[in-house]
């Protein structure tokens, strides 16, 4: 018979469940600066009338582009209740290098 692994993805460590184990892989989620111009062009906005929709300054739009800044968590949390969009949406979907590896 063959086996099966099931994964499971949360914004800060991808589960491994294989074989009667479970591997747990820790990572530092890493802000996707995409993430702000795909809303921008989704929505059609500038980022003029994005930031008066994500109630920001506009500077603070021209940070977050280039990734020279971070938006904080309650911005990003806004962003999400605003847009419709989950918060996972902003950071890397998949670990490219684990800080911390768990067997369980």
């Amino acid at each position: 018979m063959e086996s099966e692994n099931y994964f499971i993805y949360s914004i800060d460590k991808v589960i491994e469940i294989t074989d009667n184990r479970i591997r747990m892989n820790f990572y530092e989620p890493r802000f996707r600066r995409d993430a702000i111009r795909e809303l921008m062009e989704r929505e059609g906005l500038n980022a003029s009338a994005f930031a008066s929709r994500a109630s920001v300054q506009r500077t603070l739009i021209g940070g977050w582009l280039p990734g020279v800044v971070t938006p904080h968590v309650g911005t990003l949390t806004r962003l999400c209740r605003v847009f419709d969009v989950p918060i996972d949406f902003f950071f890397d979907q998949a670990p490219s290098d684990p800080v911390n590896q768990e067997t369980v």
